[in-house]
């Protein structure tokens, strides 16, 4: 029997007491469903009211572990940036639109 070795990306992750292995597709998808989401909280609930109005453990969650993530996100973004920046550095004469259009 022959065997071709695989590279696939994946996620492990616990969740309610399973281990679930995810694609990263998947883990991808998530991520723009939980960005809408949050963006979705933040346009609806005046961070003021969430303050008053969140349970108590709702926001002991949110303190403990909005650093972590604020900072992962944080990285992301920045790298991101420098990636994009770099994009948009790169010049290609061929590109450019120069004179009438026809």
């Amino acid at each position: 029997m022959t065997t071709t070795p695989v590279s696939v990306n994946v996620v492990v992750r616990l969740s309610r007491g399973r281990w679930e292995v995810l694609p990263v597709e998947n883990t991808a998808d998530r991520f723009l469903e939980l960005i809408h989401d949050l963006e979705e909280i933040a346009n609806s609930v005046p961070a003021r009211q969430a303050l008053a109005e969140f349970d108590e453990t709702t926001l002991q969650v949110f303190w403990k572990k909005w650093p972590h993530l604020s900072g992962w996100a944080g990285s992301l973004w920045t790298m991101l940036s420098a990636e994009l920046s770099e994009w948009a550095a790169q010049h290609d004469p061929d590109l450019d639109e120069i004179g009438e259009s026809g």
